[in-house]
């Protein structure tokens, strides 16, 4: 199968929809190493940054430039894109940053978009009115257009049937696989290692992510004197050192549990899965596009904890403990289940590894190759 993808983002952004395609095209070209051709189509190339690298490094991965004399905006959105689409045989094409050329609907070309994400969608977003407008007409024009919308949350399924009216048939949630680093496993000196790295105790549980009053990490910390004397301590990891320092760390500080607050400002990279491991729990942020998330947690057998109803937990399906929004108590009931003096957590940690399973590499690229095969047959 040829498979194009429209990867003017892929190629030169570094935000979230970017890391969305590059996880997509890197599913299956890592999956389907020989089995199919993916073609890379953008305006231009960006200079070459490690994720490029690591992408172009697979054989049957190629970028498609767009003929000189042109504007890039008018390849794109006119003919030009489209003309070489059919010249190079692509049986579907894979608009992954929400975006689809206006004739496709008249070719013989099975269309598929993507919406990685309505936070950008909704009226509450950092757009102006005139950027959110555009926005929106192109999410529109692309869904009518596509014979197939991926969404990555059932959240984000709802929000798309409710603002441009998509029908519920022609949706398929599909998330994104787990980060593959945090799939080997780490053995216990490599676990002490990373915990010493940062003076990081035995018992605790791991948040990475903004630091801001959405985190949730507030009802968390006045959840934190039901386990006093358990020595479990909360690692802090993410930008929002003034919230930390003006809110939480004065909370903390009130009552009393300030010695087991640990705020870790940078976590490299190669130690992030070891620290992972290592963790009894982790406290998922509340939003999507996170680098790190709920089953980066549960492949890792680290408990996942976040807000009820956050689209954030919606992958972990039931291996996962969600507390309603600020509600404290609840939250030190969760806690005890977890860092008590009786917890067994053993069976919930087999069903996060059970259900993380279900979102590997290969399995995420063979939902989206039966999404690809679905809009071809329609």
């Amino acid at each position: 199968m040829v498979i194009g993808f429209d990867a003017i983002k892929v190629m030169k952004d570094d935000d979230e929809w970017a890391a969305y395609g590059r996880a997509v095209v890197e599913a299956i070209a890592t999956t389907y190493p020989t089995h199919h051709h993916l073609l890379l189509y953008t305006p231009r190339v960006a200079e070459k940054n490690t994720a490029l690298t690591s992408l172009l490094a697979h054989t049957r991965v190629r970028v498609k430039e767009q003929k000189r004399g042109i504007s890039g905006w008018m390849w794109r959105h006119g003919s030009g894109m489209l003309s070489q689409l059919r010249r190079h045989d692509v049986s579907v094409f894979h608009g992954i940053a929400g975006f689809l050329p206006s004739g496709i609907k008249r070719s013989h070309i099975a269309a598929v978009v993507s919406i990685p994400g309505t936070d950008l969608l909704d009226d509450d977003s950092d757009l102006n009115g005139l950027q959110r407008w555009m926005l929106k007409r192109c999410t529109a024009n692309a869904c009518d257009r596509a014979n197939r919308v991926i969404v990555t949350t059932e959240v984000d399924k709802r929000f798309i049937m409710d603002m441009f009216g998509v029908r519920e048939d022609k949706i398929d949630v599909i998330p994104l696989p787990y980060k593959s680093a945090y799939e080997a496993d780490v053995d216990q000196d490599g676990c002490d290692d990373a915990r010493r790295s940062y003076g990081v105790p035995e018992r605790f549980m791991l948040y990475q992510g903004p630091i801001n009053e959405e985190s949730g990490l507030e009802t968390v910390v006045r959840a934190m004197p039901v386990l006093k004397g358990r020595h479990v301590r909360l690692v802090i990891v993410g930008h929002g050192g003034d919230y930390y320092r003006d809110t939480l760390k004065p909370l903390a500080h009130e009552l009393h549990v300030e010695h087991a607050l640990i705020r870790v400002s940078r976590l490299h990279r190669a130690d992030a899965p070891a620290l992972m491991h290592a963790a009894t729990a982790m406290i998922v942020p509340p939003v999507t596009g996170t680098r790190v998330g709920t089953l980066e947690a549960q492949v890792s057998g680290t408990i996942p904890i976040g807000i009820k109803g956050s689209p954030s937990l919606d992958a972990g399906g039931d291996a996962v403990i969600a507390v309603p929004e600020d509600d404290v108590e609840t939250m030190k009931q969760q806690l005890l289940r977890v860092f008590g003096e009786d917890a067994d957590v053993t069976e919930l940690v087999a069903a996060c590894r059970a259900n993380a399973a279900n979102y590997s590499q290969a399995a995420i690229a063979d939902r989206l190759l039966h999404c690809y095969r679905r809009a071809m047959d329609n």
